[in-house]
C-alpha cells in the first residue's frame, strides 16, 4: 500500500497537475478540464476497475439529464425538484453501494 502511495504522490499527482496547469496556463480550459477527468478514470482504473464503469456508465448521463430538465423552461417548479432529488438519490444509492465493503476484500 505504501509503494503505490509512494507511486501516486511522485509520480501520478506532479504529472497530473503539471498537464492541468499548463494547459490552463495556455489558455486551453476545456482541454485542462478533461485532463483531470482522463486522470480521473485512469485513478480509479488503476486501483479498481469496477469504478471506471461507474464513472463512465448511466450516472454522469443521468444527472446531466436531470439537470438539463430541472433548468429547462419546459418543467414546472416542482417537477424539476422532484427530478433533481431522484437524480440525487440515485447517484447516492451508487454512490453507497460501490463504497460499501464486500465479503471478498482483503484486509
Amino acid at each position: 500500500m505504501l509503494i503505490q502511495l509512494l507511486r501516486f504522490l511522485l509520480i501520478f499527482l506532479p504529472l497530473t497537475a503539471a498537464v492541468f496547469f499548463a494547459l490552463s496556463a495556455w489558455g486551453h480550459l476545456r482541454s485542462a478540464a478533461g485532463s483531470l477527468a482522463l486522470a480521473s478514470i485512469i485513478f480509479y482504473g488503476y486501483w479498481s476497475p469496477v469504478y471506471v464503469l461507474l464513472l463512465l456508465g448511466r450516472s454522469p448521463q443521468f444527472a446531466r439529464g436531470a439537470g438539463h430538465s430541472s433548468v429547462s423552461g419546459i418543467a414546472a417548479a416542482s417537477l424539476a425538484k422532484r427530478t433533481l432529488t431522484l437524480a440525487v438519490l440515485a447517484n447516492l444509492c451508487a454512490i453507497g453501494y460501490f463504497s460499501t465493503p464486500t465479503s471478498s476484500s482483503t484486509a
